[in-house]
C-alpha cells in the first residue's frame, strides 16, 4: 500500500490546482484520475474559457484578485502565456436590473479591483456597435479575457510533477474508507493507497463517489452550450 500525506481524486483544473498547492507546501501528494490523460470528458478541456473579475458577488471578485496573481505566477514559472486580456463589458438595457448593479457594487467592495461604469449616453459613445436604450447601464472590466484551458491544465500538471506530485491516470476509485487518522483508497485496477487526508474533485462523477462515503448529494450533471 502506497502512503501519502494527501490524495486528490480528479485531475481536472480543480483537482490539479489542489494537488499543486498542497505540494508547494512540502507535502507528499497523489493525484488520481479516472480516465487516461489528456481527455475531453471533464469541464477543463478545450481551447478557452472566459476569465474575469466582474461578478455580482464580491466574494468572487475578491477571489479573482488572488486567482489572477496565481495565474501570473504560473505563467512565470512555466514560461507559457495562459491569459489574453481583452476586456469585458457587462451591460443591461435597464439600469435597475439587479445583475448589473450587483456587479458594480462588487467592484466597489473590493479594494484595487478596477472597472469603469457607463451610463446609456456613455455606452452609445464608447461602444456604438451595441445598441441599447436610454435606460442602459454598463460595467467594463479591463481584466476580463480568455484563459487557454488546455494549456493551463497542462501547465498545472507539469508543475505538479516538478513539485513531486505523483499522477496516476486510468485509476477509477472503487472504495474509500476513513477514520479520524487516515484515509484508505482502493481502485478498480487493484491499487491501494493511504493518506492523512483525501480531497474529492471528480466533477460530474461526484455523486456516485460521495455515495461511497455515505453522502447522498443530489448532483445532476448538465451540459451547457456556450456560444461566441
Amino acid at each position: 500500500m502506497e502512503k501519502y500525506h494527501h490524495v486528490v481524486i480528479g485531475a481536472g483544473i480543480n483537482g490539479s490546482c489542489t494537488a499543486f498547492q498542497l505540494a508547494k507546501r512540502g507535502t507528499k501528494v497523489l493525484l488520481l484520475e479516472k480516465f487516461l490523460l489528456p481527455h475531453s470528458r471533464g469541464s477543463s478541456h478545450g481551447q478557452s474559457r472566459g476569465i474575469r473579475k466582474a461578478y455580482p458577488d464580491p466574494f468572487f471578485t475578491a477571489l479573482m484578485e488572488e486567482a489572477y496573481k496565481e495565474w501570473e505566477d504560473i505563467e512565470k514559472k512555466t514560461g507559457v502565456k495562459l491569459i489574453k486580456k481583452t476586456g469585458l463589458l457587462c451591460f443591461a438595457e435597464n439600469k435597475n436590473i439587479k445583475f448589473i448593479n450587483d456587479t458594480i457594487d462588487s467592484f466597489k467592495k473590493v479594494p484595487g479591483a478596477q472597472n469603469t461604469v457607463y451610463n446609456s449616453k456613455q455606452l452609445r459613445e464608447k461602444f456604438p456597435c451595441v445598441r441599447l436604450g436610454k435606460s442602459a447601464l454598463g460595467c467594463y472590466d479591463p481584466s476580463g479575457g480568455v484563459i487557454f484551458a488546455d494549456k493551463a491544465l497542462k501547465c498545472i500538471q507539469d508543475l505538479c510533477k516538478e513539485y513531486g506530485v505523483v499522477i496516476k491516470d486510468g485509476e477509477d476509485v472503487e472504495d474509500i474508507k476513513h477514520n479520524s487518522n487516515s484515509v484508505h483508497i482502493s481502485t478498480t485496477s487493484g491499487s491501494r493507497f493511504t493518506a492523512q487526508s483525501c480531497v474529492i474533485c471528480p466533477g460530474p462523477w461526484g455523486g456516485p463517489l460521495l455515495a461511497k462515503l455515505g453522502y447522498q448529494v443530489p448532483l445532476k450533471p448538465v451540459k451547457i452550450p456556450v456560444y461566441y
